[in-house]
């Protein structure tokens, strides 16, 4: 059996189809209250409703809105069930307004287990990275200079005597050499950021400065000279090699690195490494 509602145009209804308008809701309310009684198809603006379509809708300008929610109603849903002790039935859709890490909105489906993006564009704010494609930059230059490679500071040496001796990345006061680290999405807070140094030429009275940036405002700023440390801790490694270890107050989506110090001269800067909240490291470069 099939039930097409053929109807154009908005609420307004003519008196002389007050009695035709109110079949078709009495109708309507059967199918929905009672849908055991009777198997059904559905056409809305469609005559014949496609055979394997419980509802099929027919419009050359319009289309349907899903429900509109939020990260958190999303998330709710399913919190919502496991309350009742029921599940969330696979295929549930919804359109999310701020599920993806681009800022965008995306329709989701959820799958029996997880909620999906139906947008090959839309990474889900609640999905961990598991790679960031890192962009190293030496900015000003003097020991450290641009023909320096920052692939060493993702090499995986983290002690000076496993370091290139012709292509040590020196640093030399505070503002001769400086170097960036720009990610291609937000580190959430939480995760930390760790690096390594090296201060064998000033022994304890040199380290690094690092301004945590997000979209242009620093957040937290690190001086391991002068013990300026938010949120942050040093670690000798053994001899004069250190790291400091940076937990992130925010989401941050760049670094800023220098020597901390003006009047002292080469610390060399070993190593930068990303960690998850759970403590389990990132690579800073995607195959």
């Amino acid at each position: 059996m099939s039930f097409s509602i053929i109807y154009s145009g908005n609420s307004q209804v003519k008196k002389g189809d007050r009695h035709s308008f109110a079949c078709f809701i009495a109708v309507l309310v059967a199918f929905v209250l009672f849908p055991s009684i009777v198997a059904a198809q559905i056409g809305i603006n469609q005559s014949n409703p496609n055979f394997s379509a419980v509802l099929d809708i027919n419009s050359t300008s319009k289309g349907v809105l899903f429900p509109r929610l939020t990260i958190a109603q999303r998330d709710n849903i399913v919190t919502a069930a496991n309350a009742q002790s029921v599940s969330v039935p696979a295929g549930l859709a919804i359109f999310c307004t701020n599920c993806c890490k681009n800022g965008k909105g995306s329709l989701y489906s959820y799958n029996g287990t997880d909620w999906k993006s139906m947008d090959t564009s839309c990474v889900d704010v609640n999905e961990a990275a598991s790679c960031y494609s890192m962009v190293t930059t030496i900015v000003e230059d003097n020991h450290m200079s641009n023909s320096s490679s920052p692939a060493l500071l993702i090499d995986g040496n983290t002690a000076l005597a496993s370091q290139p001796n012709s292509s040590l990345l020196r640093m030399h006061k505070t503002t001769d050499d400086l170097v960036t680290f720009d990610f291609p999405e937000d580190l959430p807070a939480g995760y930390k950021i760790r690096l390594y140094y090296n201060d064998n030429e000033d022994p304890g009275d040199l380290g690094l400065y690092v301004n945590v940036i997000n979209n242009g405002n620093t957040i937290q700023t690190i001086n391991t000279d002068t013990g300026t440390l938010p949120g942050s801790s040093i670690t000798n490694v053994s001899g004069n090699d250190y790291y400091v270890d940076i937990v992130l107050s925010g989401s941050a989506n760049e670094l800023f690195v220098r020597s901390a110090n003006d009047d002292s001269d080469h610390v060399v800067f070993l190593e930068i490494k990303v960690f998850n909240s759970n403590n389990v490291e990132i690579p800073l470069s995607c195959p």
